[in-house]
This record gives C-alpha cells, sequence and structure tokens, in this order.
C-alpha cells in the first residue's frame, strides 16, 4: 500500500487516515474526464450576508481540473468536492475562462452583489488554473458593476 503524507495522533488513527487517503487516490485516479468543460457543472440562487443584510447571493460550481493536493496525497478528509472534477486532465485555459463567462452571462439577470465561484481546487494553485485565466476571470468579475467588491482587486 502506497504511505501517503498524513498524521494522525496515534498509529490506528493514522493507520485510518492512510486508507482513506489511498482509497480516495483511488478513486480520483479512476473518474471519467469530462470531454465538455467549457460550461459550469450549475448554479444556484442562495442566501449570504453583505453589510449586515441578507442578499442574494450566486453560487457557481465550475468544472475544475481537480485538486492538486488530491492527486498526490489522496485529499482531505472531509472533502468529497473531487467527484465533481475532470480527475486530474487538465482543463485548458479557454474553457475554463468560458465557463465563468456563460455563468456570468446566465446570471447577471439577478442583479445579486454576492458572486461564489467553486472550482472545486485552488484558484490560487496555477497548476489547478493558470495565472493568467485567474486574472481574465478577476477582470471579467470586475466590470461586472452588479457585483459588490468588497475590498481591493488588484489584477
Amino acid at each position: 500500500m502506497t504511505r501517503h503524507n498524513v498524521y494522525a495522533p496515534n498509529k490506528i488513527a493514522n493507520d485510518h487516515l492512510q486508507s482513506y487517503a489511498t482509497s480516495n487516490l483511488n478513486i480520483f485516479q479512476g473518474a471519467p474526464s469530462y470531454s465538455s468543460c467549457n460550461s459550469p457543472i450549475r448554479y444556484e440562487i442562495r442566501k449570504g450576508l453583505l453589510a449586515g443584510k441578507y442578499v442574494g447571493r450566486v453560487v457557481v460550481f465550475l468544472r475544475g481540473t481537480g485538486c492538486e493536493w488530491m492527486k498526490t496525497g489522496g485529499g482531505c478528509t472531509m472533502c468529497g468536492f473531487h467527484l465533481a472534477t475532470n480527475a486530474g486532465v487538465k482543463i485548458n485555459d479557454e474553457a475554463q475562462f468560458e465557463q465563468v463567462e456563460k455563468a456570468l452571462n446566465e446570471t447577471r439577470k439577478y442583479h445579486y452583489p454576492i458572486l461564489c465561484l467553486y472550482n472545486d481546487g485552488s484558484f490560487l494553485n496555477p497548476n489547478e488554473i493558470s495565472r493568467e485565466v485567474a486574472a481574465k476571470i478577476l477582470n471579467l468579475i470586475n466590470k461586472s458593476t452588479w457585483i459588490k467588491k468588497t475590498g481591493s482587486m488588484t489584477i
């Protein structure tokens, strides 16, 4: 059995985590990749808290390449997001950007001030989403006047 980089305070817990990581990694490696990755999985309308008031928020679930930690170590024990990813097969930059562009076009009619993008990985990891695409996405969001910006968006 491959040993993964996990830590637990005792042998029984550590062995359990090792088994979990190996199982997750096997599922991830055997998962199908999706041929069409230029559309988001789906979006939902939820409530969010902004300046002490409940407002509508758009939650967009993007098709992601998958968490790098999942590929290398079996992932986090509390996370099942790897089941909605492209199983480690890199989604090209154009498709990544198209997903966000489509999501914004489909949801702009709501004019909700909060946008949540979930890519089932890390937006900040360049092995999952390139810096160039991340910058293009942030520029697109910055131009979306209905989305409330809370803090600086230096791109």
